[in-house]
């Protein structure tokens, strides 16, 4: 069995939940703010990622689906759905956590074939690049 490229188009929505909320595929410019976030979520003593909930929620849920973030910076009702989410809020988070898990393997092996390459490429490719 074969598959046409033409197939192969990323989708513009990854999941629609049966309550109507819908969750995107990241295009590339919203990918970048995801790497972003993930860099600068990077704990240097553990090595762990560590996007807060809050992050989650008024960065990529807005980003990411079709919900529309009614807060208005009150802060008591952001902790208050994050202390006890709905199903609906934490199916959508979990989708969103793979994009993430997704992305920051994806970066980690980029990281790690890059690491490979002689120094004299590897310093092509960052001033190529402005890194």
């Amino acid at each position: 069995m074969s598959i046409n490229f033409s197939e192969l188009k990323r989708s513009k929505i990854r999941k629609r939940f049966d309550n109507g909320i819908e969750v995107y595929n990241p295009s590339p410019k919203q990918k970048e703010k995801i790497i972003k976030l993930i860099s600068e979520s990077i704990d240097n003593e553990t090595d762990k990622i560590e996007i807060s909930g809050k992050d989650v929620l008024l960065q990529l849920i807005p980003e990411l689906t079709n919900i529309k973030l009614d807060l208005k910076d009150d802060d008591k009702l952001v902790d208050e759905i994050l202390e006890d989410p709905s199903q609906e809020l934490t199916e959508t988070v979990n989708e969103i956590t793979d994009i993430i898990q997704f992305l920051s393997n994806q970066m980690m092996t980029n990281i790690n074939n890059m690491s490979k390459l002689p120094k004299e490429k590897l310093d092509e490719i960052i001033q190529y690049n402005n890194i």
